[in-house]
């Protein structure tokens, strides 16, 4: 079996620099950058929501239920969106 291998003389500065290349393109993959920062996922339990909007534990759910303010279960608990506080507040109600 034959084998025509070719030998190349290069310097050891650039064969560092593709070697670093090389390394840093192939750890871009694993350690994607950091997510651009967007608005908090800060949500409140259904007691804090209930306090906050001054409402009784019926009228909540009643504000659920239709719609008109939108809220997550997660197993048996219910969180409501910071957001959606604030824009009920705000009268955005709709």
């Amino acid at each position: 079996m034959e084998t025509n291998a070719t030998l190349a003389v290069v310097p050891v500065t650039d064969l560092e620099r593709l070697i670093e290349s090389a390394v840093s393109r192939a750890l871009e993959r694993y350690n994607p950058p950091p997510a651009a920062p967007t608005e908090p996922a800060e949500a409140i339990t259904f007691d804090q929501a209930r306090i906050a909007l001054k409402v009784s534990a019926p009228t909540l759910r009643k504000l659920v239920r239709s719609g008109r303010l939108h809220a997550v279960q997660t197993g048996r608990r219910w969180l409501i969106p910071g957001r959606e506080i604030a824009r009920f507040l705000g009268g955005g109600q709709s």
